[in-house]
């Protein structure tokens, strides 16, 4: 069992190291680009931000998701490589309207995303970066699937720092404000589709099949509503806070958002590393329910703690990177990160569902779900302001894995029986809800403080954490990472 976990581990770090990276290049930039940029420019684009997670799963038609079955049903190269290749040539047409689409109706599409009316070139460079994406998602999932995680990192690291690099020169020399930014984007958007290409091109054989596209198309279509669910969960606080505050207060949820966000560095590691490695027990679904049950305690642990950390050291980050405007987003930073913790959670809860190919009821969870949202999200708005936005994100999610987690326990006659140590994890979430309200408790006036009073407390959540922990897992974490580099 140790291999497995070490296999999976192994590329989550490298995942997440990638992710780290990316997003710390973000960060070392945000200072620049605030102070060129303002909260209503950050507003719109937060809003063309949404058409793009609005567009993307409609154009993609669900077959991101629909690949992995079809792609593992056969060990051997014609069926990935056509699979793949397939599934391209399908997302290549829907692109190609993506971008018509984007470029003849501008003004309709401002209406869509309550911009100014100004943005029309934004609006089509937006889409077709975004159609770009679509294009690369079965040569960037092969990748994945062939657990070559470092290559994907590699390319992705690239391709984030010639955006970043394009950014800077269109946003901070050239003074393009909004379209500077979209510029960048897409540059990042081409660059990755290029090489993704030339990989898959090397190692694949070029092949497209009707037969393979009509499987993928009925497997994929009944996940597109799913990708629009996740879509409202997700982003449709944004309307509903620029129905009631404004551009501006769009533009400061950004930022709070964005930095939450970067609790995608052990998303963005976690997610594409677990698919592959759990279809790869569709076959001898036994073995798994002990494994799957030591994964999920571990993510809690090690995805919570880092949330904690997000709460934790808001404030501190917020204060350094962000100029008077921005800095009430350090009350928003706690809850996204715990709204993505979430979101992955979610996943760990899918075997289930993929092993007897009921994928497409993931659409009636998240829908239900979606459904929910909406009035929690208006309600805490309304109540809280830009702060109820965030928090109706959290409590949206935490929603959506009950539901998931429901639907298990509703099938568990045909679903993988995994008994999962949920005391140790209720144990966990008490520690760390106590510990964040003594963070909020205790008020401090220097920024020194501030430092002093996070560091202490996370050191304490750090210990208190470790001791949940068995003692043969105290011994092998010691005797893995802490002894062994000493030595």
């Amino acid at each position: 069992m140790k291999q497995q976990f070490l296999s999976l581990g192994k590329d989550s770090l490298i995942y997440g190291f990638g992710s780290v990276i990316t997003r710390f290049i973000g960060l070392l930039t945000l200072p620049l680009f605030t102070a060129y940029l303002m909260p209503q420019e950050y507003g719109i684009l937060t809003m063309l931000t949404v058409l793009v997670m609005l567009a993307q799963p409609i154009f993609s038609l669900g077959l991101g998701a629909a690949m992995g079955p079809c792609y593992f049903e056969r060990e051997n190269i014609y069926n990935k490589s056509n699979v793949v290749w397939t599934t391209f040539f399908i997302h290549t047409l829907s692109s190609a309207l993506l971008i018509i689409i984007g470029w003849s109706f501008p003004e309709l599409i401002e209406k869509l995303v309550r911009i100014p009316s100004n943005q029309n070139v934004s609006i089509g460079l937006t889409l077709t970066g975004c159609a770009f994406t679509i294009m690369a998602t079965s040569l960037t999932a092969r990748v994945q699937f062939e657990k070559q995680a470092k290559l994907y990192v590699a390319v992705t690291l690239i391709t984030a720092l010639i955006a970043i690099l394009v950014s800077l020169l269109t946003v901070v020399f050239l003074g393009w404000g909004v379209n500077g930014m979209v510029i960048g984007q897409l540059s990042g958007n081409v660059i990755t589709l290029s090489a993704f290409t030339f990989i898959a091109l090397r190692h694949t054989k070029l092949f497209v099949s009707a037969a393979t596209a009509k499987e993928l198309l009925r497997q994929g279509l009944p996940l597109v509503p799913s990708f629009a669910f996740i879509f409202i969960i997700m982003h449709g606080n944004k309307y509903i806070l620029e129905w009631n505050l404004g551009l501006d207060a769009v533009g400061v949820y950004s930022i709070g958002f964005n930095l939450g966000m970067t609790i995608t560095i052990v998303t963005a590691g976690i997610s594409p590393a677990w698919f592959p490695f759990f279809l790869k027990y569709i076959n001898r679904q036994s073995e798994a329910k002990k494994i799957f049950s030591k994964i999920l305690t571990y993510y809690v642990f090690s995805g919570g703690i880092l949330t904690f950390y997000y709460a934790i050291f808001a404030k501190i980050i917020v204060l350094l990177l962000t100029t008077e405007a921005y800095q009430g987003a350090y009350h928003l930073i706690g809850f996204v990160a715990l709204a993505y913790f979430f979101q992955t959670l979610f996943v760990f809860f899918l075997p289930g569902l993929y092993f007897n190919k009921e994928v497409k009821y993931v659409s009636v969870v998240q829908g239900i779900a979606a459904a929910l949202s909406l009035p929690v999200n208006y309600y805490s708005i309304v109540k809280l302001g830009v702060f109820g936005a965030a928090v109706g994100l959290a409590v949206s999610n935490i929603v959506m894995v009950v539901l998931l987690y429901g639907w298990n326990i509703v099938n568990k006659s045909r679903y993988p029986c995994i008994n999962y140590e949920w005391r140790r994890m209720f144990g966990f979430l008490a520690l760390t809800c106590f510990l964040c309200f003594m963070n909020e408790f205790i008020q401090v006036k220097t920024l020194l403080l501030e430092i002093l009073k996070s560091t202490s407390i996370a050191l304490l959540a750090t210990i208190s954490t470790f001791q949940l922990l068995t003692y043969n897992e105290k011994e092998y974490f010691l005797n893995r990472f802490i002894f062994s580099k000493a030595s």
